[in-house]
């Protein structure tokens, strides 16, 4: 992924649903494309997961709290 959006938000009473679903309106605004893949916090054990069509990649260099979208060849 060469560009992306970082996007954060560590509201508790958010869904990790809504949270990555805000991200994705903000990204489309601003790039005009629909993101497909979000890097989220994690240790980056975990199993790529699918939020709506937006695969969710776990893993250590992304702070708590932040969600990097963009657009990548999966």
């Amino acid at each position: 992924m060469d560009i992306g959006l970082l996007w954060y938000d560590d509201s508790p009473k958010k869904t990790l649903e809504v949270k990555i679903a805000e991200a994705s309106v903000r990204y489309q605004q601003r790039f005009n494309a629909i993101p497909n893949v979000c890097h989220i916090h994690g240790n980056g054990d975990e199993a790529r997961t699918v939020v709506g069509k937006i695969a969710i990649v776990y893993t250590p260099v992304i702070r708590p709290n932040y969600y990097w979208l963009g657009v990548e060849e999966i």
